[in-house]
């Protein structure tokens, strides 16, 4: 299966494991495995699609769905593995949710601020004591941070305490916030391209970043100092290192042009999941970008218009004195290979030769005579040899 293909602009909630997804887009919520990012479960939504938030709850995850109706607010808990509703409460007022940390959620609206839990299959909310309602929350390590007037606040959902604090400029409007041990970071609408950060740790970080363009949505992970941000202008993907100075770097994601929707993927190694409606959803490693990240991205899109050009392949094929026009079969055969597959089926191997070689697909033509692929019934595949020349270059 390919991966998902959003038909219209969708949001991106990502679980803290890296293990799944949510797309939502106006009338569906569509959950993807990850780093696969093909789809396994759609909920469909009615309604005004911002009355709806979607966030994740503890691991294994569980999806949140937050609904706000004409006077009350439909609060459902999902386990999308097993395609069952665990809980479902409704609470008077209508709220939105803020944050998720681990296996807690917050939320609020209306002067009331909200926790959000699931054990087992029991829903447990509970009211929140915050001086401020606040409208703008993040993840900080474990524990959540909120915006409070003029003021940053950290709290501790399980001690269900307020912790340190950080002024910050009366009039700036936060528009996005998060944290990890080491570093506190929030965007403002007065300055829509600069990411300020508060160090926690002092270890020489730079106090500001600033982005060639405004930041549409900004992303981080509550363990890891970096962050992903998408330009509101160009649709580009920027990666910024919290602990560096070093200038924003340009994502490469592959197929996609001008994206619409990030989110941060994994723990130790990460990624960043990129949406485009219309476009096969991509999970792009946050390496320095090489020819294998690009190579995966493509075959995972299933797009056969753009095939990147690999020297090392292009090598390959000139050694085996094959034709320019059967590289794209080598380039597909060592991407599936990448992407962990056994092989590809014949048609897209004929799609991606352009259906003009119908021997070379059958395992009549050159490329079964060279023995760089080999053919079963039902997949063909780069043979172990030339894969282990192209994996250790």
């Amino acid at each position: 299966m390919l991966a998902f293909i959003p038909v219209e602009p969708a949001r991106v909630t990502v679980a803290q494991d890296g293990s799944l997804a949510a797309l939502q887009e106006p009338t569906r919520i569509t959950v993807i495995a990850l780093p696969s990012a093909e789809p396994f479960g759609v909920i469909h939504t009615v309604g005004d699609p911002a009355a709806t938030d979607v966030g994740w709850l503890g691991s294994p995850p569980r999806l949140l769905v937050l609904s706000r109706l004409e006077t009350t607010t439909r609060v459902r808990v999902v386990d999308p593995r097993a395609a069952r509703l665990v809980a479902e409460r409704t609470i008077e007022g209508l709220v939105a949710l803020r944050a998720c940390v681990d296996g807690q959620a917050l939320i609020s609206g209306e002067g009331r601020t909200l926790t959000v839990t699931c054990s087992g299959d029991e829903l447990v909310v509970r009211p929140v004591r915050m001086r401020v309602t606040p409208v703008c929350a993040g993840a900080l390590h474990t524990r959540f941070v909120v915006v409070a007037g003029a003021t940053l606040r950290e709290w501790d959902p399980r001690g269900a305490a307020s912790k340190r604090s950080w002024r910050i400029a009366p009039r700036a409007t936060v528009t996005a916030l998060g944290g990890t041990e080491r570093v506190l970071w929030r965007t403002t609408r007065e300055a829509p391209s600069r990411i300020d950060v508060i160090p926690l740790i002092a270890l020489g970080q730079p106090k500001v970043h600033e982005l060639p363009e405004p930041i549409a949505q900004a992303v981080g992970h509550p363990r890891r100092d970096v962050l992903a941000c998408l330009g509101a202008e160009s649709g580009r993907v920027f990666v910024v290192d919290l602990e560096s100075a070093s200038p924003p770097r340009v994502l490469e994601p592959g197929p996609i042009d001008r994206a619409e929707a990030i989110g941060i993927v994994g723990s130790i190694d990460l990624s960043v999941l990129v949406s485009q409606h219309g476009m096969p959803t991509i999970v792009v490693p946050l390496g320095m970008p090489t020819w294998r990240n690009e190579l995966v991205a493509w075959t995972r899109s299933g797009i056969v218009d753009r095939i990147p050009l690999v020297p090392a392949i292009a090598q390959l094929a000139k050694h085996l004195e094959l034709p320019e026009a059967l590289i794209p079969a080598l380039t597909l055969c060592y991407g599936a290979h990448l992407c962990g597959a056994t092989g590809v089926p014949p048609d897209e191997l004929a799609e991606v030769l352009g259906g003009r070689w119908p021997d070379e697909v059958r395992g009549a033509g050159r490329l079964a005579a060279t023995r760089v692929l080999e053919f079963a019934d039902h997949a063909i595949a780069m043979a172990p040899a030339y894969r282990q020349v192209l994996d250790e270059l």
